[in-house]
């Protein structure tokens, strides 16, 4: 870009005029505040009802016992039926993880998880079948490439990205947007949480209709419309005690546990004690 006191212009590599329309990104500029809270990643923890919230507004139908989506969201999975790539580096696997289980339990969808800095310098065989790409920002320079490199091999792409106007946005062939508001904190919260309800959402609209799954997506549908509520109260919790945290603090390796849907949870947990107390810990499927 070049800038000049009274004007702008976009330039490519060859410093020729590029024509570019200019969008304004509206944010609040509390947002950008930490408020009465000590630090970003405390106040994205609490903020995490109200961006569950904005990611069902519009999409959860109480009514019908269902989810719906714009149709520019759900064009490139219309045709799903057979595979699902969700990308990203490793703050994504977790939630990429929870995506695996919910498109093949709900969806019956087989579904095959890479990382988006393997698969394009891999040459995995790509069908007609869409793929989905998990991003935050919508910048991750491997994740847009493997985008490039899936629709150059005529596959479309779904993006589930956080920041509008980001990059993903416009070269996905459709996407859907989390509305979970700028998150400044290192370890991901509030984008964690509504990713995951956004992949829920997509898995139930994308599962074949029957009189069985009619029933299992309405108490599916109620259990999603009561999340807030439920991330409401366990955050009004009695906070863990001091002693607790002191003794953490001693600890040099920390392991979680979970089982299904609760694995991935744990290896999200121990990427986060990681990112932010460098002690080492990791995440492991929960055993009889």
């Amino acid at each position: 870009m070049r800038l000049d006191p009274d004007r702008w212009q976009v330039i490519d590599q060859e410093r020729e005029p590029v024509a570019a329309s200019v969008h304004e990104i509206q944010m609040d500029a509390g947002d950008a505040d930490k408020g009465p809270y000590a630090h970003f990643m405390l106040k994205e923890i609490f903020e995490q009802p109200e961006a569950l919230e904005n990611a069902m507004r519009g999409r959860l139908d109480d009514a019908d016992s269902t989810t719906h989506f714009a149709p520019q969201s759900r064009s490139p999975a219309a045709a799903a039926g057979r595979a699902h790539h969700p990308d990203g580096l490793r703050h994504q696997l977790p939630r990429r993880a929870v995506g695996e289980y919910l498109f093949e339990e709900f969806a019956r969808m087989p579904v095959e998880v890479e990382y988006a800095s393997e698969f394009r310098y891999r040459n995995p065989p790509v069908t007609a079948t869409p793929s989905y790409r998990i991003t935050q920002s919508g910048e991750t320079a491997d994740t847009l490439a493997a985008v490039r490199e899936s629709k150059r091999k005529g596959n479309s792409t779904l993006a589930v990205w956080q920041r509008r106007g980001s990059t993903i946005a416009r070269e996905a062939d459709g996407g859907v947007y989390l509305h979970a508001g700028p998150e400044i904190g290192v370890a991901s919260t509030k984008a964690f949480t509504s990713q995951v309800c956004v992949l829920t959402m997509l898995a139930l609209v994308l599962r074949p209709h029957c009189a069985t799954f009619r029933a299992c997506r309405a108490r599916r549908c109620c259990a999603a419309a009561r999340g807030p509520d439920a991330v409401q109260r366990a955050l009004g919790l009695p906070r863990t005690r001091p002693a607790n945290r002191r003794a953490l603090r001693t600890c040099h390796n920390c392991l979680y546990l979970g089982r299904q849907y609760l694995y991935p949870v744990a290896l999200e947990g121990a990427l986060k004690l990681k990112e932010i107390s460098y002690i080492h810990a990791e995440g492991y499927p929960r055993r009889r």
